[in-house]
């Protein structure tokens, strides 16, 4: 088997309790060449503790953004991407940690087969303590992140778009550092959901083949500072976020998908503004908002003016005429 060293990318940010473990489980894996620690200007004091990380191990490559500030985890991702050596990169979030053997199956992957561009793989859970379970349970996340079955890099896209066949996280992703040529970095206008632009690009744009995707190669640590896990508990804020992500794909998709690849797109951005017919606190403000941005989105892209879909969502949902005289 051909030998495959890979560059490990750790943004840090708020888990100094946690990134020497991060640090040292990828440091385990005898496939990693470096790890890129990141540091984001965190205000937990964790930059010693990344330094200290450095100076200990050799492989230890420490960064930060040129004006000192925060950027955020796709700022930070991209750094390391850019400052990366090896042509294999992965990625680990500092509160996280790879499990024994990460990289077995991937370099397998990428041993049989020489077009392959990317290798994702299943993660896990574990919890600090019962309050973050059942809110991580209660937000509808699985004990196991993982896309469901093995399909064909052709059709991954569409499966996972779909939303039935599940995903992948990045710390469960490998990659030939090359590959972001096809579809770009993280996008830093996202401050939630850049993994989940960038995942479906490269979808998309690239071959992508399944490595252990039943047994978890990696464990995501869920606590009181998880950023993500409770911005998604703020409906509102999860909603603004979800039209972003789905604003920015579709602007990518005109230059870099296919028709029909297009499409689903557009259905997902639309079904999602109608969205906020089903909240609580739903005003007719938020109806006509959301009414306006999707008439600009078929202003935009004017085959949605001609798609029975497109006028279904326009229609206000049931729930809005349940909601006794809030409107």
């Amino acid at each position: 088997m051909d030998e495959i060293k890979i560059s490990v990318i750790i943004p840090f940010y708020n888990a100094k309790d946690y990134v020497t473990q991060a640090v040292e489980s990828a440091l385990n894996q005898p496939e990693t060449g470096e790890v890129l620690l990141i540091e984001d200007n965190s205000p937990d004091g964790g930059l010693q503790i990344c330094r200290e990380l450095a100076d200990k191990f050799s492989k230890v490559k420490l960064f930060r953004h040129p004006d000192g500030k925060n950027h955020g985890a796709a700022a930070s991702r991209n750094l390391g991407i850019r400052n990366a050596t090896l042509p294999f990169v992965a990625f680990l979030d500092a509160d996280d940690y790879y499990l024994p053997d990460r990289f077995h199956e991937t370099v397998e992957v990428f041993n049989r087969s020489k077009e392959v561009d990317g290798v994702y793989e299943a993660i896990g859970v574990t919890y600090q303590n019962d309050k973050v379970k059942e809110l991580f349970t209660k937000l509808s996340f699985k004990e196991i992140t993982t896309i469901k079955d093995k399909i064909d890099p052709d059709a991954l896209f569409e499966k996972v778009i779909e939303g039935h066949f599940g995903h992948f996280s990045f710390d469960g992703f490998t990659v030939r550092k090359e590959t972001f040529r096809k579809t770009g970095l993280f996008s830093e206008e996202l401050k939630m959901y850049e993994d989940t632009e960038l995942m479906l690009k490269l979808c998309a744009r690239a071959i992508l083949l399944p490595g252990s995707i039943d047994q978890p190669i990696a464990i995501r640590r869920v606590h009181d500072k998880n950023r993500i896990t409770y911005q998604l508990a703020e409906k509102r804020s999860s909603y603004t976020s979800y039209n972003l992500l789905w604003s920015s794909l579709s602007k990518w998709g005109r230059r870099n998908l296919t028709k029909n690849q297009q499409k689903m797109v557009l259905h997902r951005y639309v079904s999602h503004l109608r969205k906020i017919d089903t909240f609580v606190d739903f005003s007719l403000a938020d109806f006509f908002t959301s009414r306006k941005v999707m008439f600009e989105l078929g202003i935009s892209f004017p085959e949605l003016l001609l798609d029975n879909y497109f006028w279904r969502r326009i229609i206000p949902s049931r729930q809005i005429f349940n909601l006794n005289g809030r409107i």
